[in-house]
């Protein structure tokens, strides 16, 4: 299988597209004066779409159900209204509305306990030499213990040579938690370079395919998403990874890699399950919006949307744990490691 170099242009950065359906607004106050956009944007998903034939949607029997709603909408607010409930059922968090006016909507997003708390996070870290390296990231080490929490893949703050600097720092410790669970993505190639620095060949994520014709079943073929080892060394040594809820996107195929690495362990709960790519589309009255247009696959060809990635091992979390004060994700890691 071919080796990918087509996922520089994945992972959920928002990334727009050079074809841009521009219709002409008729007169305002006047039935059907929607009508234009709403096919627009039907036609878009018709064609882009990856998970129609997946979630089992019906797409012409929404659009026989909407378009008879937006013939009759004056107003735009009500019109935005319309295909946000349209775009609802396709339960997707990479499909999303962006208003004239800037204003975000979003028609699904799921209702998860996360387990991670701001608050008791903070006051855990507080106790040991956290390293602020950006509002991205940091870490400590101590006792032979090394920990690095990641809240977004975010390349302008996470910099490779910081993190490298920090696992020199981590060399000799004899394990590391890497804590993701409150990390909704960012930049794919980011994780990517970072997992290559656990795996002293290839850093195997998943397969990618793309939406390329207009049946919904059109796909190009699958793609394998590696990434070679990175740096002087590489950390081979225990790697306990969190995960949870919070964890999207590029998170989750992050997840993925490392789960099938033998020396890393995944615990926490189920990732979020919303993995795909955001292909951004706009109207001539300033409305932009996104179409979800891979398909992502783990390591086992399982598509990873409303699944997510399991665990190796499940920590119970409640509000009884918030309320005390108590992450009980981070002390079962910090436990394990100190146990090794």
């Amino acid at each position: 299988m071919k080796k990918l170099v087509l996922f520089i242009l994945l992972m959920v950065g928002f990334i727009g597209c050079d074809k841009m359906d521009d219709p002409i607004t008729p007169p305002q106050n006047s039935e059907g004066i929607y009508s234009a956009d709403f096919e627009s944007i039907w036609k878009n998903f018709d064609e882009n779409y990856v998970f129609f034939d997946y979630k089992k949607i019906d797409w012409t029997a929404m659009h026989n159900t909407y378009s008879t709603q937006v013939a009759k909408i004056t107003n735009y607010d009500d019109f935005i209204s319309s295909v946000k409930n349209m775009l609802a059922p396709l339960k997707d968090v990479h499909v999303w509305i962006k208003k004239s006016n800037g204003q975000f909507v979003q028609p699904f997003f799921p209702s998860y306990t996360v387990n991670w708390n701001k608050a008791v996070w903070q006051n855990y870290i507080s106790k040991y030499r956290w390293h602020q390296q950006s509002s991205s990231w940091g870490w400590f080490k101590q006792d032979s213990i090394g920990y690095i929490a990641i809240s977004s893949w975010n390349k302008d703050e996470v910099l490779l040579h910081d993190f490298d600097a920090a696992m020199d720092s981590m060399k000799n410790c004899k394990g590391i938690i890497f804590d993701i669970r409150m990390n909704g993505g960012g930049y794919g190639p980011l994780a990517g370079s970072i997992g290559g620095r656990f795996i002293t060949n290839t850093f195997n994520c998943g397969y990618i395919q793309i939406r390329n014709g207009e049946k919904h079943s059109d796909f190009t073929p699958m793609v394998q998403i590696e990434y070679p080892s990175r740096g002087d060394w590489q950390f081979t040594k225990p790697i306990i990874l969190l995960t949870g809820r919070g964890c999207f996107s590029t998170s989750e195929i992050f997840a993925a890699g490392m789960a099938k690495l033998q020396n890393c362990i995944t615990i926490g709960d189920t990732t979020g399950g919303g993995l795909s790519n955001s292909r951004q589309f706009s109207l001539s009255n300033g409305t932009i919006y996104s179409i979800s247009d891979q398909l992502i696959y783990d390591t086992d060809t399982t598509i990873i949307e409303s699944k997510g990635v399991p665990p190796k091992v499940i920590v119970n979390w409640n509000l009884n744990n918030v309320n005390n004060g108590i992450d009980p994700v981070f002390d079962y890691a910090l436990n394990l490691l100190k146990n090794k």
